[in-house]
């Protein structure tokens, strides 16, 4: 299940966005988004199932270059599914 959170975007305006969390983001699923982005050439480090520094910064990359929401401390479920991963 997704969770939804506010993220500041700018120091006057929060924004709701559903974000990965504990219950989704189980070692697999961790593989499973590192595997995608390692395909589409961001270096998302090694299939390992943790979701550490390489992982983010590689999602974070993704998801600025597509246009979707990211921040330094969530993955956004839009990055996720874009990717072509269940996370809903």
């Amino acid at each position: 299940s997704a969770t939804a959170r506010s993220v500041a975007e700018s120091p006057e305006r929060l924004e709701w966005r559903e974000v990965l969390c504990e219950v989704n983001l189980t070692a697999d699923n961790v593989r499973r988004l590192q595997n995608a982005l390692n395909r589409k050439g961001y270096d998302a480090g090694a299939a390992d199932g943790i979701l550490g520094s390489a992982t983010m910064r590689a999602a974070n990359n993704y998801a600025k270059r597509n246009g979707l929401p990211y921040g330094s401390n969530y993955i956004a479920i839009e990055t996720a599914e874009h990717l072509g991963l269940q996370a809903r």
